[in-house]
Parts: C-alpha cells; structure tokens; sequence
C-alpha cells in the first residue's frame, strides 16, 4: 500500500529524557485533533514506554489502533 498519510503536530511538553506529549492532527482531517503522550520509565535494566492517544475523534477514518501497532513493530526491529 502505497497510500501517504500525512499529520502535524505540536509539542506541549517535553521533559528530556522521560516524557513528552504532543498534538496531533491528520492533513486530511483538518481540526480533529488528539493528543499523544509518550512516558519512558526505566524497567529491570530497559526501558519501558507508557503510549497513551487521547482525544479521538469519533469521525476520523483512521485506524489508530492498528496504525499505532505497526508503527512499534517497525521501532522493534529497529531497535533490535
């Protein structure tokens, strides 16, 4: 699938090295906008991520859930 998805974004706040949280808007949904918030707490000698996406539109045609999994798949492997 070639399809391009594209989004923007600010970020709100940013807590070097541990936290972050952002907006986060579609360019083909213009003013639906949600928020991600990423929290990396270290865990028996690695780090574990807390993922939270709040404030879903309940009109957006896409599949956060499933867009989310394949995007950490994709960080697993690289990181591995």
């Amino acid at each position: 699938d070639d399809t391009e998805h594209n989004c923007m974004g600010e970020y709100q706040k940013v807590h070097e090295p541990l936290e972050m949280t952002f907006s986060w808007e579609w360019k083909s949904e213009s003013g639906q906008i949600s928020r991600v918030s990423i929290l990396l707490l270290p865990s028996n000698g690695k780090t574990l991520m807390k993922f939270n996406h709040s404030d879903l539109g309940t009109n957006s045609a896409h599949h956060y859930e499933e867009g989310w999994k394949r995007t950490f798949e994709k960080l697993k492997l690289t990181l591995s």
